[in-house]
């Protein structure tokens, strides 16, 4: 006997394109590694999942942390440097560009990465806000895995 899986519609990232309107979907913070996970939405339910590490570098910086901190003042469309708790960015919105990076490894196989660049503060949400920060989103397997 084989095991047959019924298919299901499968997983869609991002269109590449400029300055389009996202929604922060899940946020995702690993205290012990320092880093955060959030997963941006489109309108028509495409994701993406963009991972931040917070821990310095050797040259004592973290880039990861920059970058958080512009999607964090571009969310809340406040651009003081200060505290905060990246739980309070779901379902927030931001405007960002999103890119294909292409990359050939020695062996010649191609990896192709879909990224967010240009953040901006967002002017207007989707239609369709009832669902966020629904308890479904809770059940949803973990993003760290």
């Amino acid at each position: 006997m084989t095991l047959k899986i019924e298919l299901v519609q499968g997983f869609t990232n991002l269109a590449i394109g400029d300055a389009q309107l996202l929604r922060i979907k899940k946020v995702a913070v690993d205290e012990k590694f320092k880093k955060v996970k959030l997963t941006f939405e489109d309108e028509k339910g495409r994701t993406l999942v963009e991972q931040y590490m917070l821990s310095p570098s050797k040259e004592g910086k973290s880039v990861g942390l920059m970058i958080l901190s512009t999607i964090a003042k571009c969310a809340t469309d406040n651009f003081a440097d200060r505290p905060f708790d990246p739980e309070d960015l779901k379902g927030l919105y931001i405007v960002a560009d999103v890119y294909e990076q292409v990359s050939t490894a020695e062996d010649g196989k191609v990896s192709r990465y879909v990224h967010l660049r240009n953040y901006n503060v967002a002017s207007g949400t989707f239609d369709d806000d009832a669902d966020v920060g629904s308890e479904d989103d809770e059940d949803d397997d973990d993003i760290w895995g």
